[in-house]
């Protein structure tokens, strides 16, 4: 940046010579002050300039001008400005003929140093001779006595061979008269046309020692002069100046400005869509705002930091996160106040540059309306542009999470609401009949039988009833599996911070708890394979199994048996009149029985292929069965409350631009493999991984407490 040009005044040679700033030198200026000091007058536009002999005038205004109850003191620098000294050889102010400024004579070559500088500054102060309190005072800009040799820069060392951010340069810089200096640059990207540059030093003053160049580091902000760039052949010329400029010396480099990117600021890795950081599209066709909100500590701020395209690597350990409210209480270790820095509080990974931290009890955030900032840098010095999310802090007692307690559901394999049979037609397409009443066979074993999983009327305690029992504990088992692996835990019920309070057991417990049937057809006509009761944040114990609730397992069957490839590959090998069901191949029980083992290099390789069919079938089964559990149990935990956060989970709202087709009342089509769907898909529910069924990230951090309903 250029301060604005000054005009330069020589006298004769023989004589002293004043110069006044020019370019490099200091403009004019007041020192600011209260009312109470602009009542006692201000000084303005100060100019010194020599006259015969070592004396000096200074000129000035007066603001308000005539007051005669004023004096002036007059300070004078040999650096450029840093430091004053008072004078004591200076006359009394006295206006001049036109009576529109004042005028006083410092008698300088008895008070300075050096007979020769091109580095003094005078100062004039006003002050109430009856108070003595001083008003606002006024500077000169840097002018010099006695000839001049201009401080000359004679190298610019850049701090590699690629420069970007706010670089740091060695510049080495001489003045044989040792007077302070200041310093300019100026930026070429082609190696040709020259303009301004902008150094955070410009306009500070540096002292030329006696013993050789002045080594001056220089930050260049090369990030604001070019932003977002790459290039070579990028050249900063560097000069220096007292009164003049002097000789001027550069260096050539390349240049990278291309920031890195805070690509995601969330809770609990919420999609930016849906955490509040961008409107949404409301079902009245207006975008609409709206935010998170959160306890006061439990769950954690998510980020995600990406390199620029085409830019440098992030500098490990630049993460700077800062938050509008406090944390903890003020005296506690676990207190910070709004503002402080938390980058370092958070863990990071590099290889996928995700960041988190999660908010502990010891620091718990005050609560209210809140905002989280986060930047980051690269590794030379390019910062990103700050991300920012606002969001809510509640009470938890006012909003609690929809398990406060754990919540204990009994997955009810035994409910008999129908007598099913199937038979294949001519073309081998199975027909379903479902009739309405008990007949004394659970609904879910019969729609096994249906796949030729199970027998029909297998003797008690015969070898094909231990095979089918022993098919059933399987399945169900594997159910519950899959269902705490949806809700976040193990398969086994354990897990950590990261799984919902929710038990699910095979068999009634010893006390009251929820429950989901499982089996049978729906009542109502269609192909319905699940329904539940909606219950906000799970305020109360819920019975999914009447008849008209639970899972249809029965339309599972009818709706894929003849249509899907996928299902008829899983499921044709036992189909009765497709395959041989279980129970009829000689292998099995061989290899549903306990000493089998599939790895074990004696098997007859036919015994280990209907094993190995076997356990698909069953496991596909298993999938598709807790699928659609978790989905309606999801229902009466609370998913998917209407409306938008914090009221809401955006149940039902189709025109958000993050609603999938299948989105319509108490459900959400989130993108991905949604476990709250309004339709759920087979093929779907065996894919395993990030490709597999899950909550949306909101809902996970709802199930989890992490953010509330207001």
């Amino acid at each position: 940046m250029h301060r604005p040009a000054r005009g330069t005044l020589l006298l004769l040679p023989l004589l002293a010579v004043l110069a006044a700033c020019r370019d490099g030198g200091r403009a004019p200026r007041s020192s600011q002050g209260g009312g109470g000091s602009a009542r006692r007058g201000a000084v303005r536009d100060v100019v010194a300039r020599p006259m015969d002999g070592e004396e000096v005038e200074v000129r000035f205004r007066l603001e308000p001008a005539g007051s005669r109850s004023l004096g002036f003191i007059l300070e004078f620098s040999e650096d450029g400005g840093r430091t004053f000294q008072r004078s004591s050889r200076a006359s009394e102010a006295q206006a001049s003929g036109d009576g529109s400024t004042l005028r006083l004579v410092w008698s300088a070559g008895a008070e300075l140093s050096r007979p020769s500088q091109h580095d003094l500054v005078v100062r004039v102060t006003p002050y109430d001779r009856r108070s003595g309190k001083a008003g606002i005072a006024g500077e000169s800009g840097t002018f010099g006595i006695g000839p001049n040799r201009p401080p000359r820069v004679l190298a610019v060392v850049p701090p590699g061979p690629r420069v970007g951010g706010v670089a740091a340069f060695e510049v080495d810089v001489i003045d044989e008269d040792l007077d302070s200096f200041r310093l300019e640059a100026e930026l070429s990207l082609d190696g040709g046309r020259f303009r301004p540059a902008t150094i955070l030093e410009e306009g500070e003053v540096f002292d030329a020692p006696e013993d050789g160049p002045a080594r001056v580091t220089v930050h260049w902000d090369a990030q604001g002069d070019a932003p977002g760039l790459v290039a070579s052949a990028v050249r900063l010329r560097v000069r220096a100046a007292d009164t003049e400029w002097g000789e001027l010396a550069g260096a050539a480099f390349e240049l990278s400005t291309v920031p890195p990117v805070v690509a995601a600021l969330s809770i609990e890795g919420i999609e930016e869509a849906m955490n509040g950081s961008v409107p949404f599209t409301s079902l009245d066709e207006v975008e609409e705002p709206f935010q998170l909100a959160a306890p006061p500590h439990g769950f954690a701020f998510t980020v995600t930091i990406e390199p620029g395209s085409h830019g440098e690597e992030v500098e490990p350990g630049s993460l700077a996160v800062r938050l509008s409210r406090s944390l903890g209480k003020p005296g506690t270790p676990g207190w910070r106040p709004a503002g402080a820095e938390l980058g370092p509080l958070f863990e990071q990974d590099a290889a996928s540059g995700r960041a988190r931290w999660r908010v502990p009890p010891e620091s718990p955030i005050a609560e209210g309306p809140a905002a989280v900032t986060a930047e980051v840098s690269d590794v030379l010095g390019n910062r990103s542009e700050p991300a920012s999310l606002d969001f809510l802090v509640v009470s938890p007692e006012r909003h609690p999470g929809p398990f406060e307690e754990e919540d204990h559901w009994l997955l009810d394999f035994e409910r008999d609401n129908f007598a099913i049979r199937g038979r294949l037609d001519s073309l081998g397409r199975l027909a379903v009949d479902a009739a309405r009443g008990p007949n004394g066979v659970p609904d879910h074993v019969e729609d096994l039988a249906l796949l030729g999983l199970q027998a029909r009327g297998a003797e008690p305690d015969s070898s094909l009833e231990v095979l089918d029992r022993r098919v059933r504990e399987t399945v169900e088992e594997t159910v519950r599996g899959y269902l705490y692996a949806h809700y976040g835990r193990e398969p086994d019920g354990s897990g950590g911070e990261e799984g919902s309070r929710i038990r699910f057991h095979l068999a009634p417990p010893p006390f009251s708890c929820s429950r989901l049937g499982i089996g049978g057809d729906d009542p109502l006509p269609g192909f319905t394979i699940g329904r539940a009761e909606y219950d906000e944040r799970n305020s109360r114990r819920n019975d999914d199994g009447a008849e008209d609730l639970g899972v249809f397992s029965t339309n599972i069957v009818e709706y894929h048996v003849n249509s899907s490839l996928l299902f008829r590959r899983a499921f044709d090998p036992f189909v009765p009149g497709r395959g041989t069901p279980l129970g009829e191949s000689p292998f099995d029980a061989t290899v549903l029985g306990p000493s089998f083992d599939r790895s074990a290099p004696s098997n007859d390789p036919a015994a280990n292929g209907r094993y190995d069919r076997i356990a698909a079938a069953l496991d596909a089964w298993a999938r598709m069965i807790a699928l659609v559990a978790a989905h309606e149990i999801g229902h009466s935990v609370g998913l998917v409350a209407p409306r938008a956060p914090p009221r809401g989970l955006f149940g039902g709202e189709r025109l958000a631009s993050f609603a999938g087709p299948y989105t319509n009342a108490y459900h959400l089509d989130a993108p991905g493999n949604e476990i709250m769907a309004a339709a759920l898909s087979f093929s779907d529910a065996l894919l395993d991984g990030d490709a597999g069924p899950r909550f949306a990230a909101l809902f996970k951090a709802y199930l989890l407490g992490r953010i509330r309903l207001r």
